[in-house]
């Protein structure tokens, strides 16, 4: 563990399951239930479901998550750099769902 990416990328790991059991698995389970069978039409239920901020916004952030991961693994820089790469890769994918979150605001409003 002298090398400060591999402590940082195990965080990241962690960081990564913690949001899949904790926000995406739950809702995923929701999704999966409520899926019509055959050919039978989305409900508006299920699409809103489908289009959960909460949702996005996790897959998103692991998404970067990862991509951090895979950073680190080919740079291979000490801790605190590692850290900062970590969190600008959550800070980005929290950018990265803004849309995500003022299109609900909008839906919201026009309903």
């Amino acid at each position: 563990m002298k090398q400060g990416w591999i402590p940082a990328t195990l965080i990241a790991i962690f960081i990564a399951l913690v949001l899949g059991f904790a926000l995406i698995l739950p809702r995923m389970k929701r999704i999966r239930v409520a899926l019509p069978s055959g050919n039978d039409p989305v409900s508006a239920q299920l699409r809103g479901r489908l289009s959960d901020p909460v949702l996005l916004t996790a897959i998103r952030v692991r998404v970067m998550v990862v991509t951090g991961i895979v950073y680190l693994m080919a740079a291979k820089i000490p801790l605190v750099p590692s850290l900062v790469a970590l969190s600008s890769a959550i800070v980005l994918g929290l950018i990265f769902s803004i849309p995500t979150w003022s299109r609900t605001s909008t839906a919201a409003a026009k309903a």
